[in-house]
């Protein structure tokens, strides 16, 4: 893989030239120059892993107390998480005319997606649910999943895995999750959930919500709908068992609403089935106006160009208000002397907004592509920081970790092996010192003193990286030291 970089200013370019076409086939998805540009060639490296990982079972069941853990074939993870299908990512970020980034981050997998990434979704269409937001909501956000594939690639991995019999202690722990309330298990669930997740945020920033945690939190207003397709007629069983759920019957529709506080003051928590579609929502009002929108974000003119910007269909869309910047930053400033122990918790949760005043939405978009995955974003910061930062799944993170933690591991087992070698020496010096002591001598055959008959010393001391103990000689103020079978050299004393 050849590599050439250049720097002009703040911008940063690095390029890597994978054969056979695919640098230019991962080019094509990217924008030279800018503040950070690149191309990674991982061909062979997924192959790598996996005898990295096959390499690994043996020495760690050897030298790890809890060797059991180890006694599984590590090496179908690779093809599990979809490695094996990537051979090069490619990044590039650039400024906009309006000061935003155009980000774009492409994952090449000309033989297709298989295994976890197969949880991504089908070919790209247009975001179905887009029309149930506000044209100024705050959050919105659209994914296509298939938590079902997922499990079933999950369950049979395991089983490759950590062997047939642990794949059914998976199903066995999701039949008995949910204690089967009215005849539902978590696995009934999950074999359902395929579709479309989406998610609207609208705030009120002239109004405080107050959160039932360990203390009261307060909250800018907002109101939230969940929507979740698959699962809808596989929940009503579990939530016709529900005590604090009243149940209605309007248009065909099952509407639960919930009786008690609310652990959000301004919300009057309710769920809508819609046959297979389900609805959670702050209100039933607050549902309703949702699926009852005409003119929602879909139909903007700023949610239509924005679309149309980024590739025009797609697979997963996030988008985020101008105003959304300052949720997280009023969120802190309400709670200023709050002794509640979730404050700090807060933040890794609270939705991300612009870190600085923007005028237009940030908006960010997954395509799943024949030859590969596609991520791409108008937003406030660029890639330079956090180049793989993206939506969802990163297996290219897992491969690289892999390959830095590799050399490690390889340090801290010949360490280890070093330390258990130089203790055998201590034991063997030790004893050949009393040895000699008693018989007033200075020096002695370790033969003499080690071995399992009745009377020596030191039982025969196996050999740890292939070092042979059995020729050395014990004399008064030398060390002892051995040979490693990698040539490694080991010595105590004197």
């Amino acid at each position: 893989m050849a590599a050439c970089a250049s720097r002009a200013g703040s911008e940063v370019s690095v390029s890597a030239q994978p054969p056979n076409g695919t640098y230019e086939a991962t080019a094509r998805h990217l924008v030279s120059g800018g503040v950070v540009y690149g191309i990674v060639d991982f061909s062979g490296d997924a192959e790598a892993l996996r005898r990295f990982l096959a390499d690994y079972r043996e020495p760690a069941k050897a030298e790890w107390p809890w060797r059991e853990v180890f006694d599984v074939r590590l090496d179908p993870l690779v093809d599990l998480l979809g490695l094996s299908d990537i051979e090069a990512a490619g990044v590039s970020s650039t400024v906009r005319a309006d000061g935003l980034y155009d980000n774009r981050t492409y994952f090449h997998m000309p033989r297709g997606r298989h295994g976890l990434l197969e949880a991504l979704g089908d070919e790209p269409g247009p975001f179905t649910t887009a029309g149930l937001a506000p044209p100024d909501v705050d959050f919105f956000y659209e994914t296509q999943f298939d938590l079902a594939g997922a499990y079933q690639v999950s369950r049979g991995g395991v089983a490759e895995v950590f062997g047939r019999g642990a794949s059914d202690t998976l199903d066995g722990f999701l039949d008995e999750a949910l204690a089967s309330v009215g005849g539902v298990t978590v696995r009934d669930l999950v074999e359902h959930a395929h579709g479309r997740f989406s998610v609207v945020m609208v705030m009120d920033p002239d109004k405080t919500a107050f959160v039932d945690l360990d203390l009261p939190v307060k909250v800018p207003a907002c109101e939230v709908l969940v929507r979740i397709e698959g699962v809808g007629r596989a929940l009503v069983p579990f939530l016709d068992q529900v005590p604090v759920l009243e149940l209605s019957i309007r248009e065909g529709r099952r509407h639960y609403a919930m009786v008690g506080r609310p652990w959000v003051s301004t919300w009057t928590p309710a769920i809508v089935i819609d046959h297979d579609v389900v609805y959670f929502g702050s209100s039933q009002a607050f549902i309703h106006a949702c699926i009852g929108r005409k003119d929602g974000l879909a139909t903007s003119a700023a949610f239509v160009s924005a679309i149309a910007e980024l590739g025009g269909e797609g697979n997963s869309i996030t988008w985020l208000s101008p105003r959304m910047g300052t949720f997280r930053k009023r969120v802190l400033e309400l709670n200023e002397g709050s002794r509640s122990s979730h404050i700090k918790d807060l933040r890794s949760w609270l939705p991300a907004g612009p870190t600085h005043t923007v005028s237009s939405p940030l908006v960010s978009m997954r395509r799943n592509l024949a030859d590969g995955i596609l991520y791409r974003s108008r937003w406030d910061v660029s890639l330079k920081r956090d180049v793989f930062s993206v939506t969802l799944l990163n297996p290219v993170t897992i491969a690289m970790t892999a390959g830095i933690v590799e050399p490690q591991y390889r340090r801290a087992r010949e360490y280890s092996q070093e330390i258990a070698i130089y203790s055998n020496l201590r034991r063997l010096q030790v004893h050949a010192r009393q040895y000699c002591y008693d018989h007033r001598l200075t020096t002695v055959p370790v033969r003499t003193i080690m071995g399992d008959e009745p009377g020596k010393l030191v039982p025969t001391l196996k050999p740890v990286a292939g070092e042979d103990y059995s020729e050395l000689v014990f004399r008064e103020n030398y060390a002892l030291s051995v040979r490693t079978e990698d040539g490694r050299i080991v010595e105590y004393g004197p």
